[in-house]
Formats: C-alpha cells, structure tokens, sequence
C-alpha cells in the first residue's frame, strides 16, 4: 500500500489527536461551551467514519484499526451523554487519548512504509521503447511495490464515438507480471506514481484509451503522475516528421497533466521546452525546465545493447 494512503490516515489521526487536546481544554474551563463541544465531537465521529470506511474499502471488514476507530467513536458519542458530570466525562477523555495512540500504532502495522509505483501502458508494441527501462528501475528497488497495469483502448469511429474495444495485457512481453485493470482500483489504492504512455486523452481522433485513464482522472488520485515518451526509435529521433510530431505532443493533456515528463534525449528536451514556452509565455520556461526530463544518451545505449543481447 502506498506512502501516501498512510499519510492521508495519519493527517486525519492527527487532527483526531489535536481534536482530543481542543475537547481536554474545553471541558476543564470554568463556563463550558456545551454546543461547542457538541460540534466537535460530531467532527471527530464524522472523520473516524471517513476513515473507517476508506480503511475497509481496501482492507476489508475486520481490521483491528476499523475496530479501535469504532469504539473512538462510540465513545465520543458516550461524552456527549454525560457532559453534566465531570468524573464520567474525565475517564472518557483518557480512553479517546488512548484510542487514538492505538491507533496511529496499528496504522504504522497495517500500511507499511514503501512506496507504491504503477505503470499504465496500453499498447504492448510500445512498452519495450517506452516503459521497460523505468520499470526495471523501479521493481529492482527494495522500498517499492510495482505493478503493471495495462488499460484498454478504443477505436473511434468518424463521429468520435468508440467503437472497437482492445486489450493487449496478453501481448506484454512474458517476464512483466500483469495486473489486470479491473482488479487494481486506482481511488482506493492511490498510488504515489504513475508512469503513463498516452499523452492524447480525449484528443486522438482515430483511437482513445478508456476515459477513466485519461490523465486529468489519473492525477487526483496519485502524488506524482510521470509520461513516459518513445525513448528507443532511433531512426526517428532526428527526423523533421518526428520533432514536428514532438512539439503538437507536448502540449497534449497528457503532457501539460503529468507531474514529470520522460524524453529521450536533452535535443527533445529542448524542443518540449521550446515548444511549451511559445505557447505559455516566456515567464513559464523555467517550470518546464524542471518538469521536462531526459534519459541520457550512454544509459540508452546501454538498454539497447542489453536488449539486443537478450533477443539474440
């Protein structure tokens, strides 16, 4: 599970921690607000709640942390029943302090603390020249949980409404272990990265990925949302075709969405660069200049010979 699921809960623990420290304030003053009180402790059931839910959507019923979070807020609907006395009221603030520190305990057990990448291509042709690299990377590093997520595409008709279906999870190449799309829910598990291989979205007109991958879909539900551009087309790379193909790209969705942008060479860089900051404004070529990245030439020469090797 991801680094930033279990920042989400611990953000919402601690405004449940802040929340027990603001009611031991509020019931030790002299002229007690009652209704204030009231109100906060329907805040606090409302987000133990909201955990509770989002927690056994991913995790199932069961959970010893949905149970702690359960008898919080039983508890805090207890303190709203014997406000008028201070003794019941006292011993109940102790158990909603000790509630809460159990359960940023279990959180630490149940969503360790590694991060979580996902790949989302959708045409296996291109997974080799685009994503291999990257993923090889990210499934060799021992703090990371990989998974390659390979989305349907559609073609479209001359109306723009889709028409053939297509799924290539069966085409990747053998080595990659797939996870079928609808069998890894992208709101639940919210991932930190995402790798993406359309830039286009809604805006190709012969062929469109599934609406729930476009990439303005993708980016509320990950921290980093990263497009990965043809990095293996040699032939191509200098040709007058393919820079005129690069600089329409670069100002796709997918490209003004991501996070981060993957090119092949600091050449296509500069030409992204370029490219975004005539159409933005010269005040924006700095922003580019850190979201637009390039595999350097000697690392791409180094996974191609390797592949080469390996098909020989």
């Amino acid at each position: 599970m991801s680094r930033a699921l279990k920042r989400q809960m611990l953000t919402m623990v601690e405004l449940l921690e802040k929340a027990n420290q603001a009611l031991k304030v509020s019931l030790t003053v002299t002229c007690m607000n009652e209704n204030g009180i009231r109100q906060l402790l329907s805040d606090c059931q409302e987000t133990a709640v909201a955990m509770g839910n989002e927690l056994e959507m991913i995790f199932g019923e069961g959970t010893d942390l949905v149970h702690e979070l359960e008898g919080y807020h039983e508890n805090l609907y207890q303190m709203t029943l014997v406000l008028k006395e201070p003794e019941k009221r006292y011993e109940l603030l102790k158990d909603l302090i000790q509630q809460i520190n159990q359960a940023k305990r279990l959180l630490d057990e149940l969503i360790s603390d590694r991060l979580e990448v996902v790949f989302l291509p959708y045409k296996a042709s291109m997974w080799d020249s685009s994503m291999e690299y990257l993923w090889n990377a990210s499934r060799n590093d021992e703090e990371c949980d990989t998974y390659v997520v390979p989305i349907p595409y559609y073609d479209r008709g001359s109306d723009g409404g889709f028409t053939r279906y297509h799924y290539e999870g069966d085409k990747m190449p053998s080595h990659v272990q797939v996870t079928h799309y609808e069998n890894y829910d992208l709101q639940k598990r919210w991932p930190d990265t995402v790798f993406i291989q359309d830039p286009y979205d809604q805006l190709n007109t012969d062929i469109s990925i599934d609406p729930r991958f476009y990439s303005h879909e993708v980016k509320k539900i990950t921290d980093t949302l990263i497009y990965v551009s043809n990095l293996f087309d040699e032939h191509l790379r200098d040709s007058l075709e393919y820079v005129n193909e690069a600089e329409t790209q670069c100002r796709c969705p997918g490209i003004l969405n991501a996070d981060m942008v993957i090119v092949h060479s600091e050449k296509m860089k500069q030409i992204y660069i370029n490219a975004l900051t005539q159409n933005f404004g010269e005040s924006t070529r700095k922003d580019w200049e850190k979201k637009i990245f390039s595999i350097r030439s000697s690392e791409i020469e180094q996974l191609q010979n390797h592949k080469e090797n390996e098909e020989q």
